[in-house]
């Protein structure tokens, strides 16, 4: 209910390995039907799956990107490495959101717990990397969300629906490289002058040059506290 009915999604699923459950469509409801197919079982290919994603949204008509991670552990399995995803969602400009569920601290118990078409937990060996979300979030100019409680789906509601606001009162900013022959990583950094409590999210910098993809262009996120 928080997408546009124009905005073009699509769904992977994983456990050891990623897999594709909705190519791109505007068809919302189609892929409601898709989570319904979810279940918890296997290990956590994090890493392999946003590599999956980034690959896959690199083929959106929308020049906003973004992906929306939900997991309840840490990778266990992945061929791909925090760095690697980190690096590839740079140079592709895609903004990395997640949500983790389960304790930072701790190892979830018990059995599995279901919320709408979601379930997690029932492993006593994994619990949320929230400082590895972070880091993928951060690094991309997003933001990642942790829901202690598997239950909580009111909390699970909130953070989709702050993800889908903020993807929908960003800022593009652009600037000009001093020398765009000369490819490489740029750092970026945004203040916002005369608005010290301003809470600004923004990717920590862009490749420029050397034929690279064009990527003049910021995403970036400001709001008040």
């Amino acid at each position: 209910r928080d997408l546009n009915d124009k905005d073009d999604v699509f769904l992977f699923a994983f456990s050891s390995h990623p897999f594709l459950l909705q190519p791109f469509t505007i068809n919302h409801d189609l892929v409601m039907r898709r989570l319904a197919l979810l279940h918890a079982y296997g290990q956590t290919a994090l890493f392999d799956v946003i590599m999956e994603g980034l690959q896959m949204v690199q083929r959106g008509r929308y020049d906003k990107k973004a992906l929306l991670v939900v997991t309840d552990g840490m990778d266990n399995t992945s061929a791909s490495t925090v760095n690697d995803v980190v690096a590839q969602a740079k140079r592709m400009g895609v903004l990395v959101y997640s949500i983790g569920i389960g304790d930072p601290n701790g190892s979830s118990s018990g059995p599995a717990v279901r919320i709408g078409p979601f379930m997690f937990g029932g492993d006593d060996s994994e619990h949320v990397d929230s400082e590895t979300l972070h880091t993928l979030s951060t690094e991309t100019g997003a933001k990642t969300y942790i829901i202690r409680e598997a239950g909580d789906g009111e909390a699970l509601r909130r953070a989709c629906e702050n993800i889908s606001l903020e993807l929908r009162e960003q800022y593009t900013i652009g600037f000009l490289a001093p020398d765009p022959s000369a490819g490489g990583y740029r750092s970026l950094r945004v203040d916002v002058p005369g608005k010290s409590g301003a809470d600004v999210r923004v990717r920590k910098g862009i490749e420029v040059g050397g034929g690279s993809a064009p990527t003049d262009l910021d995403p970036s996120v400001a709001g008040g506290p």
